[in-house]
């Protein structure tokens, strides 16, 4: 064996027969170290490389290997790297290990720590990497934090580990109950929450803070109810209020509960529910808000409702178990109970300054309204109105429809319709009145009042009856009769009628119709501006009586316009019967035709100046059969004549 050989030549020592172990120089400042021909390492003025594994021991506990930069800048150093030089990087390549080593009771090797940092994406421009710390844990290495492009991850294996934080005072500032998948903030006590935050004084236990300086809401509270297959009545989230009692036990108090009152889409509706515990320890339903309303003591408990003023404890009071409400009194006598100092309730305009717009007062048992709107309207009234429409306004009269001229005195009512045409006022009676003309009206309806002419006004009266009744009586009771025939006359009942005359009223012309009786809307009875009667009445009447004076005038028949008189008059009637219109004995129409129309007035003077004529003519021929008499028997014995026959002559 040759031993140790120096090549000067190629600045090398070799230790082996065969030269392939050695440590040579042949580089400025280079030295290299080859072991059976394989280069170990390099050695330079400021780099030492070695190519192959490394095992530095040390046979105590002093430091096995110490980097140290002596470097005095900032720059950061000694710095100690892991390099994957490959040829061909990939996605999820092992960038390295650290591995912790030690051996088991049964003389094994054990890998008790690891570190392990991985390639993600090998992307130029996008690089993304992995750094996982594992430990073993009952025998398996277990993933206790990994660092990934998209989360940082503790406890990847979900095996039963808990993970804590602990502040200066507090062991358990934050904790995760690994076992029971609950999280802590402050202790390790189980509230039986997914977050359980404890606070040992009576600080704030959870306090959300925004710093933004916007105008919009912050910060926010969200309760997400997350469900695949929402429906209505879904209750949202929940408050409670639970403590212990006394007798050690966990009891609920009170809760706040968001409902889903409706899952439509443009249609999503929420209830909000205020429930407190009741003595039974049922929790009772006590306030409720939806889109609808607002509700309290949606169970009917017997729960009072007070709001408390300065100066009233019982400003508003529901007296839940007696079902009354007190304003101003916690002692409300009936369903409603106002008791105020001042006896007044009072709605005040606020553009009014200091006007009463609106004031209820209590004084002598009586409610007086007030209003002074201090406008075009002025004066003092009462409005009220139905969708912004006014239907009814009280001042000295009453007056409907927006009426602000009532033309009634005071005391009146004045009914307002505008453009309606339906009936202004009826009179009703269910269960007394069912006439079955429900064709005209309701069948309960037995009067009513409304325009004779839907465009021109006139005041219709129709009473309805269900049998042989009068469908309408006017009747009038006086307490003294008069009994005189003149234009001043009056009686019991009256019926008047008037003519326009510019913006007044003035008298109807003798012809003019001033009053009708109607049958099924046929006018059958006239009375004329001039006091003459017309009746429809086509029957000739028979005699007048049983005296032969009534024989002189009999009735004729209008139908056929035949005159029956059975004199010269009657010629007279029969052949001219325009006479008989120009003397107002029959009827008239507008084209001033003949009617079937009698004149009674006009009939009743024809009748007398008959009887009257008939009589003169027999006062006549008396007249002259007394002459002849006293001729033939002279006038003793025609007076004897006169007497027995019981006539007396006129002078």
């Amino acid at each position: 064996m040759a031993g140790v050989q120096i090549d000067g030549v190629n600045n090398k020592i070799d230790f082996d027969d065969d030269l392939d172990t050695s440590i040579s120089a042949n580089t400025d400042d280079t030295l290299v170290i080859e072991a059976g021909g394989n280069t170990m390492a390099t050695i330079t003025a400021t780099t030492f490389t070695i190519n192959d594994g490394t095992t530095i021991t040390t046979a105590d506990n002093s430091d096995t290997l110490s980097l140290v930069s002596t470097d005095a800048d900032a720059n950061v150093g000694p710095n100690f790297v892991f390099y994957r030089n490959s040829g061909s990087p990939a996605d999820s390549d092992q960038l390295g290990n650290v591995l912790f080593k030690g051996r088991n009771d049964n003389s094994e090797d054990v890998s008790y720590a690891q570190f392990v940092s991985q390639i993600k994406d090998a992307s130029n421009g996008t690089e993304d990497a992995r750094f996982a710390i594992f430990t073993m844990v009952a025998g398996s290495q277990i993933s206790r934090f990994e660092a990934l492009p998209t989360e940082t991850v503790f406890n990847e294996n979900s095996v039963d580990l808990d993970f804590r934080v602990e502040s200066n005072g507090n062991s358990h500032m934050i904790f995760v109950d690994g076992g029971n998948n609950r999280m802590h903030i402050g202790a390790a006590t189980n509230g039986n929450g997914t977050l359980n935050i404890e606070n040992a004084s009576n600080d704030d236990t959870l306090v959300l803070v925004s710093t933004d300086a916007d105008a919009n809401v912050g910060p926010n509270l969200n309760f997400y109810r997350n469900s695949s297959s929402p429906a209505d009545g879904d209750l949202m989230g929940q408050i409670k209020f639970t403590g212990e009692s006394a007798g050690s036990g966990i009891h609920t108090y009170g809760s706040i509960v968001m409902e889903n009152n409706g899952v439509t889409d443009g249609q999503e509706q929420g209830k909000i529910k205020f429930n407190i515990s009741m003595p039974d320890g049922a929790l009772a339903n006590v306030f409720n808000i939806d889109r609808t309303e607002v509700n309290i003591n949606e169970d009917s408990e017997d729960l009072d409702f007070r709001v408390e003023s300065n100066g009233n404890t019982h400003m508003l009071f529901v007296d839940g178990g007696n079902n009354k409400v007190g304003i101003g009194t916690n002692a409300p006598a009936d369903a409603l109970h106002i008791k105020a100092g001042t006896g007044i309730i009072r709605l005040h305009e606020a553009t009014q300054a200091d006007t009463k717009y609106g004031e209820i007062e209590s004084s002598n048992g009586r409610l007086f309204f007030h209003s002074d709107r201090g406008n075009a309207e002025s004066g003092t009234f009462t409005q009220f109105t139905v969708d912004n429409t006014e239907q009814l306004r009280i001042q000295t009269n009453l007056a409907t429809g927006a009426e602000t001229l009532p033309d009634v005195s005071s005391g009146g009512l004045c009914l307002q319709q505008n453009t309606n045409d339906n009936p202004i006022l009826t009179f009703k009676s269910l269960g007394d009145v069912a006439h079955g003309m429900t064709g005209v009206t309701q069948a309960d309806t037995y009067g009513q009042f409304q325009k004779f002419n839907n465009s021109e006004g006139g005041l219709g009266i129709t009473g309805f009856s269900e049998s042989g009744s009068p469908g309408l009586n006017l009747a009038g009771a006086i307490t003294s009769a008069t009994n005189t025939e003149a234009v001043g006359s009056e009686a019991a009942v009256m019926v008047d009628s008037f003519l326009r005359s510019g913006t007044g009223i003035t008298d109807f012309g003798a012809d003019d119709n001033i009053f009708i009786v109607q049958m099924n809307n046929d006018a059958r009875f006239i009375v004329k501006g001039d006091g003459e009667l017309f009746s429809k009445q086509s029957a000739t009447v028979g005699t007048f009586d049983a005296y032969e004076d009534a024989q002189l005038v009999r009735a004729f028949d209008l139908n056929h316009m035949q005159g029956v008189i059975n004199s010269k008059f009657d010629k007279f009637i029969q052949y001219n019967k325009d006479d008989l219109q120009k003397a107002k004995l029959i009827g008239t129409d507008d084209n001033g035709n003949a009617t079937s129309f009698v004149s009674l007035t006009g009939m009743q003077r024809l009748h007398n100046g008959a009887i009257w004529q008939q009589y003169e003519k027999t006062e006549r021929l008396a007249n002259a059969m007394y002459e002849l008499a006293k001729v033939a028997v002279g006038e003793e014995k025609a007076n004897e004549i006169l007497e027995q026959n019981e006539i007396k002559l006129l002078n």
